[in-house]
């Protein structure tokens, strides 16, 4: 499959109601770094993980009951962890990469948890905490929430632990606030996989691999103009500079008033002077 279908593929695939998380984070691993990926094989290794978290559960267990015990599966038994000696690694935010190594970052390891979680038909969906991503079990009544920590070996979370987590990751001081428990839809979980993408292929200046990425948010998130000016900035690292014009150009269009107006206008020239001189 070539690449344009595949990024059809991956735009008729996030905008279902709702998008199969695994799925999706399967299709953009393929388009960014494994274009040989089989994407069913890694389907049916969370399918095989289900059935073996199933034999756990008994019919008697309460849905949080239920939830601790798919942690403690996966979690413990089957060795899947948080990798903080190497958190910035692309491979941290593969699921095919997590499925194979068994080491993730919070929000892949959620997206583990929460696609064997909902094939055992449990209410659960992730949480972004500022600094920290985790996912909560919902009960047999709606108020009943397990919140749990896939980074940290499934460990089972109070409010007082969210409001520690919050300030270990971000210097924090204050209290806990309501609404860092509120669900984190899925099509955002996937675009902040992206852009953690992003910034690690940046770090790191490989261009290609972060255009790839930066044209996937374009599609996640269509409107929102900084990904053009990042793809656009990012086509000038490449020295591909006519283009990198024509997508600084595009963003100031629709961001006539940015704050970053007058560096952006000065990337332009600079771009469009370069180009002349290589015609």
């Amino acid at each position: 499959m070539n690449k344009s279908k595949q990024y059809q593929e991956f735009a008729e695939a996030i905008f279902q109601t709702p998008p199969d998380l695994s799925y999706c984070a399967l299709l953009f691993a393929r388009i960014l770094s494994y274009p040989d990926l089989d994407i069913h094989a890694y389907i049916k290794q969370l399918d095989d993980l289900a059935a073996g978290a199933a034999q756990l559960l008994t019919a008697d267990m309460s849905p949080l009951e239920k939830g601790e015990m798919i942690a403690n599966f996966l979690f413990t038994l089957e060795g899947f962890k948080g990798n903080p000696a190497h958190y910035s690694d692309p491979r941290n935010s593969f699921l095919n990469e997590l499925l194979d190594r068994r080491l993730g970052i919070p929000i892949s390891l959620s997206l583990l948890y929460m696609a064997v979680a909902q094939r055992l038909e449990l209410t659960v969906y992730g949480i972004g905490l500022p600094g920290h991503f985790i996912v909560a079990v919902q009960g047999e009544k709606r108020s009943q929430l397990l919140l749990l920590d896939p980074f940290h070996a499934g460990m089972r979370l109070t409010q007082e632990d969210c409001t520690r987590l919050v300030a270990q990751t971000t210097g924090y001081q204050g209290q806990f606030l309501s609404q860092w428990l509120d669900p984190t839809p899925p099509l955002l979980m996937i675009t902040r996989m992206l852009n953690n993408l992003r910034l690690s292929y940046l770090s790191d200046e490989k261009w290609f691999q972060a255009g790839a990425v930066v044209r996937l948010l374009r599609i996640a998130q269509p409107s929102v103009p900084e990904h053009i000016r990042d793809e656009g900035l990012i086509a000038f690292q490449e020295k591909r500079y006519l283009h990198a014009a024509q997508l600084l150009e595009q963003y100031l269009a629709q961001m006539p008033h940015a704050s970053d107006k007058e560096a952006i206008q000065q990337g332009v020239s600079q771009a469009l002077g370069r180009w002349a001189r290589q015609n």
